[in-house]
């Protein structure tokens, strides 16, 4: 298609007639769009109970009337009222005459009259204002219509203030959208300094006369259980922060009026974000920006310094004052409130487990004794005892008394109880399960003999020994003698030993070994079903056991044998030691453990063959396998 040529003639009296004629908009189609930025079309009652505080009005009222096709609700306040031009203003799409000054007015383009138009069937429009000395009305339609809007002149000149008349198809029931309105205007104008009455009708049918319902509350921390206020200034914007103790919500307002509660205000700027329980925190500011329907912030971004100001500064501060009431004992009178605080702390230590922080030092956890201790007082407990204990759940008879660490009750904060499982996972031991096998307190138990100890302090390997015996007390003779006949002599080094072999020394290193008695959960029964137990690192063999006492006996004797036999029995029968290791390299870790114990006589000329070595570890290993200790013989 051959394009039309524009010559600059025909292109000079197209310019020449939009200049006379103006450039028009779609009207409706902008009304409309504007409309849709509110999400509840009832919220027009809010902008309209807005508009009365800024016509400084300190009193508005709400009623309404029906028919059997109609509703229409009246909103009434004692602002000063608008003039003609103000009057002209307020049907003008982005004119408003805000009277007070910009930091006094709620909002910025003065489009919350377009909520009506928001509302479904609305069907006519009225408003009646005076200033005291003049006084104008419009009467209208619907104000998505295009129909002109015409003004009156009222002669008789009432007091200042203003009255509207919203009309539209009937529904419900007149009570049940004054309630509907109600609710909105206590979520969002509870604090505005303006009394606000809601008048209700007479409810035949559940017997209620006509009454009204104030909304409205104090703007203060004294509002708050263990309220407190504080103001921030970042960046040129100003912040006014109130905290308390209640059902948790974070809420921004500008000028008293309610915004917003869909920002974390303590984790708002963090990738993992959590809700802190019972926390409540209001957030008031004039530097903030918002869209049409006022439902969020247009600067989201002012909102950073203020999140990191609260949670690194206020909100340290504010719980170092609930230790102070508590301390004080101001919280230990009431149940509701300690255990709101609990909770809190329980969701602060899971995710800021710091002990130096005032929550890591707040007793929340239940231990026996009828006592609560702190994070930080379990940390202590269980470093000084290396244990903490979780209670049965039937727990009846059994005297918790005399155990050797913290025992914690079933009874703790919501979701704690999987908290200290996680962090004392080392040294918790969960007397609840059927099977458990634990070291026996110190107060119920024979006290460990002398020659306990000594057989304790052989057990282990220790790979600098077996260097040191590879590299200075001997040469071994590595007899390589085959069929075929040919031999071979050469040292072993400490390099020849496997890499892996000394990794896994070096681990075994690690392990820290005990002997002590071993009782069942109750912490009396004695347990002779168990050689050992392994508890994390430590291997605790069972000095109740039979076979440890052979072993611990054998000892007086053979120290070294005896303490080569404890440490191959607990490789042999347990494989969590050292899981990563095969059982070739188990073998392999018990003939370095045969290095650092036996003993060459003088008359092999310091040397021993590695065959000779091989045979002894292979006869020890099948002794060990099949249990058959004859500790009677030497």
């Amino acid at each position: 298609m051959k394009k039309e040529k524009i010559t600059r003639k025909k292109l000079t009296e197209e310019l020449n007639k939009i200049s006379q004629d103006g450039i028009s908009t779609d009207t409706m189609h902008l009304k409309k769009d504007m409309c849709a930025q509110f999400s509840d079309p009832d919220e027009w009652i809010r902008e309209y109970v807005v508009n009365a505080y800024d016509a400084k009005a300190n009193l508005c009222e709400i009623w309404g009337e029906e028919n059997s096709k109609e509703t229409t609700i009246f909103v009434k306040d004692n602002g000063h009222g608008m003039d003609r031009q103000g009057m002209h203003d307020f049907f003008t799409i982005y004119r408003s005459r805000k009277k007070g000054g910009p930091r006094r007015a709620i909002g910025m383009f003065g489009i919350g009259k377009m909520s009506i138009a928001a509302i479904p069937c609305q069907t006519k429009f009225f408003v009646q204002t005076s200033t005291g000395a003049e006084c104008w009305e419009v009467e209208t339609g619907s104000l998505l219509e295009e129909k002109p809007i015409r003004l009156n002149k009222v002669s008789q000149v009432p007091e200042h203030g203003t009255l509207f008349a919203i009309t539209f198809k009937k529904k419900e029931k007149l009570i049940n959208v004054l309630k509907k309105l109600h609710g909105i205007l206590r979520k969002y104008t509870r604090y505005l300094p303006l009394d606000t009455y809601v008048c209700f009708p007479e409810d035949k049918e559940n017997k209620k006369e006509e009454y009204k319902e104030r909304i409205g509350e104090e703007w203060s921390a004294d509002t708050e259980l263990f309220g407190h206020s504080t103001n921030f200034i970042s960046e040129g914007n100003e912040f006014e922060i109130i905290l308390g103790i209640g059902p948790a919500s974070h809420e921004i307002y500008q000028n008293r009026v309610f915004i917003s509660d869909q920002y974390n205000l303590l984790t708002h700027d963090l990738t993992n974000s959590f809700n802190l329980p019972n926390l409540r925190i209001r957030v008031d500011s004039l530097d903030l920006e918002l869209p049409f329907g006022r439902h969020c912030l247009s600067n989201e971004d002012v909102l950073i310094p203020l999140v990191r100001h609260l949670r690194k500064n206020v909100f340290p501060d504010y719980f170092e004052l609930l230790i102070k009431n508590w301390q004080a004992g101001r919280l230990r009178d009431s149940g509701p409130k300690i255990s709101r605080i609990e909770e809190m702390v329980v969701e602060l230590i899971m995710f800021w487990p710091h002990l130096e922080a005032s929550w890591g030092n707040f007793p929340v956890f239940n231990i026996f004794d009828h006592k609560k201790v702190s994070l930080a007082g379990l940390e202590k407990m269980v470093t000084e005892t290396g244990n903490i204990y979780l209670a049965e759940t039937e727990n009846t008879g059994v005297d918790y008394s005399f155990f050797d660490g913290p025992v914690l009750t079933i009874d703790q904060p919501a979701y704690s109880l999987n908290f200290l499982k996680k962090y004392f996972q080392k040294e918790l031991v969960n007397l609840s399960l059927n099977d458990v096998v634990i070291e026996a307190p110190s107060t119920s138990c024979p006290p460990l003999t002398e020659q306990d100890l000594k057989f304790e302090e052989g057990l282990g390997i220790d790979l600098e020994v077996v260097k040191e015996n590879l590299d200075s007390n001997f040469g071994w003779d590595r007899n390589t003698s085959s069929e075929s006949g040919s031999i071979g002599k050469s040292k072993i080094d400490f390099d020849d030993i496997p890499r892996e072999i000394k990794d896994a020394s070096n681990d075994f290193r690690k392990l820290t070994w005990k002997v002590n008695y071993l009782v069942g959960k109750d912490g009396k029964t004695p347990c002779k079903t168990h050689r050992f137990i392994v508890n994390n690192d430590t291997v605790i063999l069972n000095l109740y056991h039979p076979d440890v006492k052979k072993l611990v006996k054998l000892s007086l004797k053979a120290p070294k044998l005896a303490a080569h036999w404890a440490v191959a029995m607990c490789l042999t029968e347990d494989n969590r030691i050292l899981s990563h290791l095969s059982s070739e390299r188990r073998e392999d870790l018990l003939l370095l453990d045969v290095m650092t114990r036996v003993e060459f006589r003088e008359g092999t000329g310091g040397k021993k063959s590695y065959d000779e070595l091989n045979r002894l570890k292979r006869s020890m290993w099948k002794l060990l396998k099949d249990h058959e200790f004859d500790f009677s013989k030497n």
